[in-house]
């Protein structure tokens, strides 16, 4: 019975971060970073990863998606339509990779970019435009893309938010409200492009058009997945624990992979977290719901009653961004002087994010009623 008992506290134990204090970089106000951190699996040892981590307030930094196929032929004017250049030194060809190093390159002569983190799925691995849907600039640039892991579509900044600040007379936010769409497929995801929106779920509750305007309103989205830590009152698996959108079960079914994950947090921060080796999707949503993760400390936005007291931490939604296949994040050097990569800066990605100090700019809110808020947070 003794051993029966220590088995069952094994799994309920979390993932512990080990020495895992955030720190501030660059000397940067509300800019942190973990570097090569340990996480351990209590229960098996074998699945412990390292991780690195930064995060960063959202009125102080801004955040925006580039596709690499335009990194590339912004910085090449001779590029040809399969990546070739000429290389000015040896007046020799070579073949351009849509890489973190690539980007770094073009993108750091901006001296106000801090970090970039590899940003979405291509349809082939190595290819350099994003699959699945977009909206750029308000217009609708793609459709779904059904595939198992592309679950979610990202919002970079929730339009319909802001006016509803608006119409409570809190006053603006000045910085992006990220929001996070849930994608359910009612067949086997097909790896084709879908016509509609019926896969996005808009609906909440008995309302099913409850976030069909927060959709309409935003001007940027992207889309990503596997959901890690599940928004709102969506469900998970019956044997998760919180939030945590798989449970132990997928571990037997499921290949790890190193990842890259975007979490949301209750302090209102952005975190980017990279693994650097094969994480299951479980383990890695153990992380983000521990204490240990968010140096227990008291969350700023304690969870509602309305949603559930689901949190078993700091933790509001997180999502995979980039996996499969290993790369780096890229983030200038703490000397201000060069780069430090997480990970190796080669390998292809379709997108990249960057991070920048802030020169966010208030959008444009038209009138609206004070209505329910579409944020948990804010």
């Amino acid at each position: 019975m003794r051993a029966i008992s220590v088995s069952i506290f094994l799994l309920l134990m979390p993932v512990v971060g080990l020495a895992e204090s955030w720190s501030e970089h660059m000397g940067l106000n509300s800019f942190w970073v973990k570097h090569s951190r340990f996480a351990d699996v209590p229960e098996d040892t074998e699945r412990a990863f390292d991780y690195s981590a930064l995060r960063f307030n959202r009125e102080n930094f801004v955040y925006q998606i580039h596709e690499m196929d335009d990194i590339l032929r912004d910085a090449y004017e001779d590029l040809s339509p399969d990546y070739v250049t000429l290389d000015a030194g040896t007046e020799q060809s070579r073949v351009v990779t849509p890489s973190i190093e690539e980007a770094w390159q073009f993108l750091s002569s901006d001296p106000d970019v801090i970090a970039l983190i590899p940003f979405g799925f291509s349809e082939v691995a190595g290819e350099a435009r994003l699959a699945g849907l977009r909206k750029e600039d308000g217009q609708m640039t793609q459709g779904v893309f059904a595939a198992p892991n592309l679950n979610a579509v990202f919002c970079f900044d929730d339009i319909d938010e802001h006016r509803k600040r608006t119409g409570r007379g809190w006053g603006p936010y000045n910085g992006q409200i990220p929001f996070l769409f849930t994608i359910t497929y009612q067949q086997s995801a097909n790896y084709r492009y879908q016509e509609g929106l019926d896969f996005v779920d808009l609906a909440s509750g008995a309302n099913p058009t409850r976030f069909a305007e927060t959709f309409d309103s935003c001007n940027d989205m992207v889309q990503v997945g596997y959901r890690v830590i599940e928004p709102r009152l969506v469900e998970t698996d019956s044997d998760s624990e919180g939030r945590i959108s798989n449970g132990r079960a997928t571990l037997s079914a499921e290949r790890p992979f190193q990842r890259i994950v975007m979490l949301y947090d209750r302090f209102g921060y952005l975190n980017f977290v990279k693994s650097s080796e094969a994480t299951f999707l479980y383990d890695f949503g153990r992380l983000l719901s521990s204490d240990e993760y968010y140096d227990s400390e008291a969350c700023a936005f304690p969870e509602t009653r309305t949603s559930g007291f689901r949190s078993l931490s700091c933790e509001l939604w997180a999502v995979s961004v980039h996996a499969f296949d290993p790369t780096a994040i890229a983030i200038r050097s703490a000397n201000d002087r060069g780069v430090d990569y997480w990970g190796d800066p080669t390998t292809p990605v379709a997108g990249v994010l960057t991070i920048r100090k802030s020169d966010y700019v208030q959008p444009r809110l038209e009138d609206v009623d004070q209505t329910t808020s579409s944020s948990e947070i804010e």
